[in-house]
């Protein structure tokens, strides 16, 4: 119900007007009369009226003055004023003083009290809904304008902004602002993000990169001259304008991307390499520098994860060709293949790598190595009817499979892991058809791998010396008694890891180690991810 006071110095009036207008079958409630503007003002503070029906002509604060004071607490309240006057003053002051309406108290019917009544209500009922419809567009503006500056700040880094539209203007539009000519901009990304999240559902991703984010937001504040925001999954991105040397510049930059990188490892628990651009010297140079900065990012191959990448970083990087090289290097890694040796295939691809890592060689060229290196695998798997459990098409190996690492050291380990189980496989294929003996040993590795087994009581088991069996065991298998014990080991620890919740050290006892750290050491070596990675993986 509407709450409704009454003001008149006549008690007779008052009585009147509270007894001969139905106001509770209308929606009303009469909340308390008053005899002076004083008392009208104390009810007013105390029950918040939203209709206030008061005589003009009162003894002390009249029905003007009334009017004026409740404006100034509550202007939403609806005011109708009572006057045997029909002066033309007293009109224009009652329009000036917002009174809802004005009425003859000499011809006043109630009925006509009542009608003003219902027309002030339903005027304050469409002005509040007015106000509540403007206020929920302002939300609706204020929610969408986070979505409306990352869209106009992508179109304006990737060059995609209307033809013709000035850029400084689109982007002060949506509130971007850059009051000076000098620009630095931060590229940063979450490390191993394909590789430790791509498995998971997009409110978990969304929730860990919103953490970056936010704990980026909190280092560098937010504010004029600077903008922070998400520019595609995992591409975040720092602009700043500067008004000082390029010398200072770069080093606030470095000094910002170094706070970023230890706020987000200390409060998300995740890592970021940030990459900083040279320095721009206007605005137009800023979608030609975040170009070349993201370029930066694929130098992280080399210089490692969790580090700041520089222009000067980038530079030292120069292409030098060794097809030669890397031809030899090729073809002696296809004889390891052939001939089954392991640790012969471990080393040429080190040194593959090392050549890469020490030579300068460009990340062009780091994705022509790979490609040929998984074109090589593929070819054996053919050669060598070679088909793991959980790949079934002929192409066993995609170099998307390679480029989810993000260092030159992950990318080795995931290739010496490959070629050492394809080996592995080539090596099972020449013992079960040429050697009986070795097949014998095999078979008792496999079966007592869980046990302290060691070299000599294998020999002993197939009546051979200790160092003719370790000669013919190389020969035939292609890897020594110690590596094929491990790998042995570690597969069946794979197993176990993925198809029960064991910890770790019982899984070492269980596959033949007595000692967790070593186990976990030897996991990591041989499947290039350590136990706990592998079973989130």
């Amino acid at each position: 119900m509407f709450k409704v006071m009454i003001v008149d110095d006549e008690l007779l009036v008052r009585v009147g007007i509270r007894t001969t207008i139905p106001w509770e079958e209308n929606g009303f409630q009469v909340i308390g009369d008053a005899a002076s503007g004083e008392e009208a003002l104390r009810i007013f503070t105390d029950k918040k009226p939203q209709i206030v029906i008061t005589d003009i002509k009162m003894t002390g604060m009249d029905g003007m003055e009334l009017a004026r004071k409740i404006r100034e607490l509550d202007p939403m309240v609806g005011i109708i004023l009572l006057t045997c006057y029909e002066e033309v003053g007293y009109l224009k002051n009652a329009i000036r003083l917002g009174a809802s309406d004005y009425i003859i108290k000499t011809s006043m019917e109630p009925q006509d009290l009542l009608n003003a009544a219902i027309k002030t209500r339903d005027g304050i009922r469409r002005e509040l809904e007015g106000r509540h419809n403007l206020e929920s567009i302002r939300l609706e503006l204020e929610n969408q304008k986070p979505i409306i500056q990352n869209r106009t700040m992508s179109d304006f880094l990737k060059g995609t902004l209307s033809i013709g539209r000035d850029p400084k203007e689109a982007l002060k539009e949506c509130g971007i602002v850059f009051y000076h000519s000098h620009f630095i901009l931060i590229y940063f990304k979450i490390d191993d993000y394909r590789l430790k999240y791509g498995s998971s559902n997009q409110a978990e991703r969304q929730t860990i990169r919103k953490s970056v984010l936010n704990t980026a937001l909190q280092v560098v504040g937010e504010g004029e001259d600077s903008f922070v925001f998400e520019l595609e999954e995992n591409d975040f991105i720092y602009l700043a304008s500067y008004d000082i040397s390029q010398v200072k510049a770069m080093e606030n930059g470095k000094k910002l991307a170094m706070k970023m990188k230890e706020a987000v490892v200390a409060y998300t628990a995740v890592s970021i390499t940030a990459a900083i651009s040279r320095y721009g010297n206007s605005l137009e140079d800023v979608p030609s520098i975040f170009s070349e900065t993201k370029d930066f990012m694929r130098y992280k191959v080399f210089l490692g994860k969790n580090c700041i990448i520089t222009y000067s970083d980038v530079q030292q990087f120069e292409y030098k060709k060794y097809e030669d090289d890397f031809k030899t290097d090729m073809e002696e890694l296809r004889k390891t293949l052939r001939a089954g040796d392991s640790v012969l295939a471990k080393k040429s691809l080190e040194e593959i790598f090392d050549r890469i890592r020490f030579s300068g060689n460009s990340t062009a060229f780091l994705d022509y190595t790979c490609i040929q290196l998984i074109s090589l695998l593929n070819t054996a798997c053919d050669d060598y009817e070679y088909k793991q459990s959980d790949r079934h098409s002929k192409a066993h190996y995609s170099i998307d499979e390679v480029f989810v690492f993000e260092t030159l050291e992950d990318i080795l380990h995931w290739m010496i892991n490959q070629f050492t189980r394809l080996i592995g496989h080539i090596a099972d294929r020449k013992y079960s058809s040429s050697n009986s003996t070795i097949r014998k040993a095999i078979d008792f590795i496999n079966k007592n791998s869980a046990k302290p087994i060691t070299l000599s009581e294998v020999a002993d088991y197939v009546n051979m010396s200790r160092t003719y069996f370790c000669q013919v065991f190389k020969q035939e298998s292609g890897e020594n008694f110690i590596d094929y014990l491990n790998r042995t080991r570690i597969e069946k620890a794979k197993k176990l890891l993925l198809s029960t919740e064991l910890k770790n050290y019982e899984i070492a006892e269980k596959v033949g180690y007595n000692d967790n750290t070593y186990f976990c050491r030897i996991f990591k070596q041989l499947e290039g991810l350590t136990p706990a990675e592998f079973k989130r993986k």
